[in-house]
């Protein structure tokens, strides 16, 4: 067995390390990665730690290291609750997560998810809002090529 990393790129938003093993047959062949995935993936990109170890005799899931790739604030709040929620489930020895610890790790999982997406697709602004910043003489947002007090500017 070869410890390491599996290494996912998550858009532009960041980056994330995963502890992992891959089986090496030790005949020169590829390694196989024998951890099913869904979705599935046909690679992965591996990187070995020939210093890294597994502990066989815990239960506890070593937490992923995860990088920003930008400075947006929801983007670093998600990394946080992706590993409050590894943290909690640490908090229960054994494989069987109480209904509450579950529902709490869900949440988390949720308001994570829910960060990143913010982060991917901003919410356009308001008409209000875009309506305050246009100048009279701008185009108008409508598309028309008009300037905006001849066009949708009052």
């Amino acid at each position: 067995m070869q410890f390491g990393w599996a290494i996912w790129h998550h858009g532009s938003l960041f980056i994330e390390g995963e502890p992992h093993a891959v089986y090496d047959p030790s005949d020169g062949d590829r390694w196989i990665d024998c951890t099913p995935r869904r979705p599935p993936c046909r690679e992965i990109l591996f990187v070995p730690n020939d210093n890294a170890s597994y502990d066989f005799d815990t239960t506890d899931m070593p937490d992923n290291v995860r990088v920003a790739l930008t400075d947006d604030p929801s983007v670093s709040e998600a990394l946080k609750l992706f590993s409050e929620k590894v943290a909690l489930v640490n908090t229960v020895k054994g494989f069987d997560l109480p209904p509450d610890v579950s529902k709490k790790a869900t949440e988390l999982q949720l308001r994570a998810e829910s960060l990143l997406l913010r982060a991917l697709w901003p919410q356009p602004p308001t008409f209000t809002e875009r309506r305050q910043k246009i100048g009279r003489n701008d185009p108008c947002p409508c598309g028309s090529g008009k300037k905006y007090k001849k066009c949708h500017g009052s």
